[in-house]
């Protein structure tokens, strides 16, 4: 059993509570930053029948693959502005949607990790490591958010959120078909860093012992 099997082992508690803790905060953190930039509290909410539209997906869908992509793109929760003198339309909306939620979770479960790890004796995050870590965290988080707004794409997207960072609406709405790689790959960086710092003293206390055997053979 590896060095992180044993400590998630040890902690799995600590563990899944902060995986909890950051969907949470992910969550509340997007819809406050919407808020703020749009300036207009959420005037309306809405929660989704789930299990009815469960129900009418795998009932209606022949093909299983086609049935799964809707049910991890069917909303749960939606929350947003609609504006009365345009005919309601929502001028923004906050949505929770199963992929995008597991994709949250799989980025607080790894973040969570790699903070225990990083309390073990003799544990550290190179400057390289690091870096990746950061990146791939960076994009996971970007790509996880799952929003509307009427100047920029009335569907959910992730693209949204860069407009909140400045971006311009013909700039965003181009880099959406990178979504799915750059979700990939920053998964990909953040556990490839978990597990590099949980190799890394593995690696340190092998070094000294093949001293030794050279010291005792020469």
């Amino acid at each position: 059993m590896t060095d992180l099997a044993r400590l998630l082992q040890r902690r799995w508690a600590s563990w899944l509570l902060g995986m909890v803790v950051f969907t949470l905060l992910y969550h509340l953190m997007l819809f406050a930053a919407v808020v703020l930039r749009f300036g207009e509290w959420p005037n309306y909410a809405v929660r989704y029948e789930v299990v009815r539209d469960i129900g009418l997906i795998v009932k209606g869908t022949p093909s299983l693959a086609d049935a799964i992509v809707l049910l991890i793109r069917t909303p749960w929760l939606e929350a947003g502005y609609r504006n009365a003198e345009y005919f309601g339309i929502a001028e923004w909306s906050f949505l929770v949607m199963p992929a995008t939620l597991l994709q949250v979770m799989a980025l607080g479960g790894l973040l969570t990790a790699t903070w225990l790890l990083l309390k073990e004796p003799h544990r550290r995050l190179g400057t390289g490591v690091g870096t990746s870590a950061f990146t791939g965290a960076t994009l996971t988080g970007i790509t996880g958010a799952t929003l509307t707004a009427v100047s920029c794409s009335t569907s959910p997207s992730w693209v949204v959120l860069l407009t909140l960072f400045g971006l311009s609406n013909g700039h965003a709405l181009a880099l959406e078909t990178l979504g799915p790689w750059l979700r990939l790959t920053g998964l990909l960086l953040l556990a490839g860093s978990l597990l590099v710092t949980a190799v890394e003293p593995r690696r340190a206390r092998r070094q000294p012992a093949a001293s030794q055997i050279q010291e005792i053979h020469s």
